[in-house]
């Protein structure tokens, strides 16, 4: 009986003997071959009949001579092609190594510097096929071969010649049968015949994530199931698998695997310079020499500053006198309202923000928080003294002015080592809807402030935002007084800013995400009971329901979760996916860490590293050392928690939190007189907060009487934390309850 060997070796016998299969895939049968004409040993790759019958000989021909015509040292590339007795085949070297799948079976995840070599000779192949309208359409590890230092990519532009030439249809279903659904970009499961190169870049994320980590973004039971995650489940950080990976590298990855094309790196091209950076022996910073300027220039009427590259260190425990500065820093200070009407000064603020916001995407730089630098607002401080109060090397800063209907911004950017300015450029724009005049002053800032790192560059996000310009207005003014002031009253005034931009756009999710945030700062500092957290999480969610692209929504979502249900698994995915999706919030930032810490969570180092983090590029704001005062207490650090309360109120000499961590800790070292001062400060500066710390200040001394009695006027409140009731029950001599009230409480 004739096998199909004996008759692909019939076929082609006058060019190739056919020596032996050595591998199958989903498309095409591969045999060892000797070309007669030219000794040597070639890769036989013969279509499956059902795709050969789909595309006929004519149509196959034609695409893969396309592909035929691809030369660079990176690809593979094709010899022959033709039909022979009903055979569809393609000619290819014998490559004498193994195939990157084969590297990863054997070895599993990769290091770094080796997966950074074996990725930039794919990107560099991507690149130049996509240059010539070669999509592959395949690429996965199956698909690279390792020849000694080099990876070559095989089957360039023959999956896309298969896809295009059998149609819409017989790609899903070969896509399917090819084994691939776990390297195709959602467009490309979905069938979407609008499908383009950028679909290699999604491939290419893929083939990263599993070269880093051993492991691919997304597996499943079945090829449906694969499929249907790569359309609608985000990818886990690449860092959550290997904390090592560089944070340029991950961020290189993350893009690549973007669900949206045009949320993607938009060509290969992009991709390599980060790669190359990345084995440079800083990883991927240059050496500190370089990195002394900033150096102005003009490009298409716009100037350009270019940072030169420098490593740095985050700073881990600011003092009151100084904080470090770091070479690689940026502060953006509020604008200066310039314009007759001081209503105006929201608008202005809102650009700054946007700035800070576009800068904080920039991986490896440090940009002071908005918090801190607008603490500085108004101060007689200059440049240079600003700069060091916030541990940056240069400050941005300007004014804005509005009138007879346009809006007019300067910016200039300072050195703080001369306070000398580097670069000035003014926008004059018409005034019709502010946010997008917002955005579209920032964008081109952001341009032209853009920083050579590798080609990552500066982002505006307009996640969650209106069409409808009444209700922007009203969201800027909300996120004014939000920002503005942490009194309760400015917190309820930005609420009805937000509440009213809802009502103008139902759909608005920014405003709904404002609406959660405000609230869960009422709750936090004003209304600690039953009320104010469900009423943030309603927000969120709602937020959340018309945008899940929101970091802040998450971020809210999660904390109020957390605190009104201890539901830990839930709340920590949303707070970790705020700082996925926005790595320098400070709000993501402190609530993940604050969660962490807790006790009933028991991650305290992870979180003080977190919180530290958010410290680095927030150094005045009380409320991030009044939480690492909480995290110290709960590691049991009493003198270090101590010399946090110091510094809390050395930022704030008026800050309180309804309770005082320096104050628990004082008792527990026996410091009752102090803790006494301590407490009766808290009550001056809020009358009527809640103060647990007398309760164990009169347990402490044996007045177990009074001590109950206290706590029973705590219990009748609305606005108490349980958590604190069930550990003050404990305190007085009541521990039966206080169980039972920490077991409703338990993490679920």
């Amino acid at each position: 009986m004739t096998t199909p060997l004996d008759r692909l070796a019939g076929a082609l016998g006058d060019r190739y003997r056919i020596e032996r299969e050595v591998g199958a895939g989903g498309m095409a049968t591969v045999y060892l071959a000797e070309d007669l004409k030219h000794h040597r040993k070639v890769a036989v790759k013969v279509l499956r009949p059902d795709l050969a019958a789909a595309l006929g000989p004519e149509r196959f021909l034609r695409e893969v001579t396309i592909a035929a015509n691809l030369q660079h040292p990176h690809i593979l590339p094709l010899h022959d092609s033709g039909e022979a007795d009903g055979f569809l085949y393609y000619v290819m070297p014998y490559v004498e190594g193994a195939t990157l799948r084969e590297k990863l079976v054997r070895e599993g995840e990769l290091p770094i510097a080796e997966a950074v070599r074996i990725l930039r000779d794919v990107a560099d192949a991507m690149a130049y096929a996509h240059q010539r309208g070669v999509v592959h359409r395949d690429i996965k590890p199956e698909n690279v071969m390792l020849s000694g230092r080099h990876a070559l990519v095989t089957d360039f532009g023959v999956a896309k010649a298969v896809s295009e030439a059998t149609g819409r249809q017989t790609l899903t279903t070969a896509g399917v049968a090819l084994g691939t659904p776990t390297y195709m970009a959602p467009e490309q499961a979905a069938a979407d015949p609008h499908t383009d190169h950028r679909a290699d870049i999604y491939a290419f994320g893929v083939v990263a994530y599993e070269l880093l980590t051993g492991r691919p973004p997304f597996t499943g039971a079945t090829p449906q199931a694969v499929m249907a995650a790569q359309v609608t489940m985000p990818a886990d950080p690449v860092t959550r698998h290997r904390a090592s990976i560089p944070p340029a590298l991950a961020a290189l990855v993350m893009k690549c695997l973007e669900k949206k094309p045009a949320d993607r790196w938009q060509s290969a091209d992009e991709l390599i310079p980060v790669l190359e950076a990345t084995l440079t022996p800083s990883g991927g910073m240059a050496p500190v020499a370089a990195a002394r300027s900033l150096v102005p220039r003009i490009v298409a009427a716009v100037a350009v500053v270019v940072i030169g590259i420098l490593g740095w260190q985050l700073v881990r425990r600011p003092s009151a006198a100084a904080v470090r500065t770091e070479a690689r820093s940026i502060a953006v200070l509020p604008l200066v309202n310039a314009g007759a009407n001081a209503d105006d000064e929201y608008l202005a603020d809102g650009i700054a923000d946007g700035l800070t916001s576009a800068l904080s995407k920039v991986p490896g730089l440090k940009v002071a928080s908005r918090n801190s630098a607008f603490l500085l607002r108004g101060t007689a401080l200059s440049a240079k003294q600003k700069a060091d109060t916030l541990g940056v090397a240069t400050i941005l800063e300007g004014s804005m002015q509005r009138g007879l209907g346009r809006i007019r911004v300067t910016l200039q950017l300072l050195s703080a080592k001369d306070g000398l300015a580097q670069w000035t450029e003014s926008y004059d724009r018409p005034a019709a809807d502010l946010m997008a005049v917002q955005d579209e002053i920032v964008q081109q800032v952001a341009a032209a402030l853009q920083l050579h790192l590798g080609g990552l560059p500066l982002a505006v996000s307009k996640a969650g935002r209106s069409a409808n310009p009444e209700a922007n207005d009203l969201y800027l003014r909300g996120q004014f007084w939000l920002n503005k002031s942490s009194s309760e009253e400015g917190l309820r005034k930005a609420l009805e800013y937000f509440q009213a931009a809802v009502v103008k756009d139902p759909g608005f999710a920014a405003a709904h995400a404002g609406i959660g945030v405000a609230w869960g700062e009422i709750a936090d500092a004003y209304e600690p009971g039953p009320t104010a957290h469900p009423k943030a999480n309603a927000a969120a969610a709602a937020a959340l329901a018309r945008d899940t692209l929101l970091a802040e929504a998450h971020g809210i979502f999660g904390f109020s979760l957390w605190a009104t249900t201890w539901s830990a698994r839930e709340a920590e995915h949303h707070m970790r996916r705020a700082l996925e999706l926005d790595g320098n919030s400070t709000a993501a930032s402190w609530t993940l860490a604050f969660f962490l810490c807790n006790a009933a969570v028991g991650r305290i180092d992870e979180g003080l590293r977190t919180l530290d983090r958010t410290i680095a590029t927030n150094p005045l704001d009380a409320r991030l050392s009044y939480y690492r005062e909480g995290c110290l207490f709960n590691a049991r650090q009493y003198d270090s928690v101590i010399t946090q309360g110091r510094r809390t109120l050395e930022l704030d000499p008026n800050f309180f939190y309804a309770d005082s961590f320096s104050g628990w800790a004082l008792v527990l070292q026996g410091r009752l007189a102090e803790a006494t001062a301590e407490y009766e400060r808290v009550r001056r500066t809020v009358p009527n907060a809640p103060v647990y710390g007398p309760v164990m200040i009169l347990a402490k001394t044996g007045h177990l009487a009074e001590a109950r009695a206290e706590l029973r006027k705590l219990e009748q409140r609305a606005d108490v934390i349980p958590v604190m009731i069930a550990a003050l029950l404990g305190w007085v001599g009541e521990p039966t309850p206080s169980f039972a009230l920490l077991e409703q409480l338990l993490v679920r």
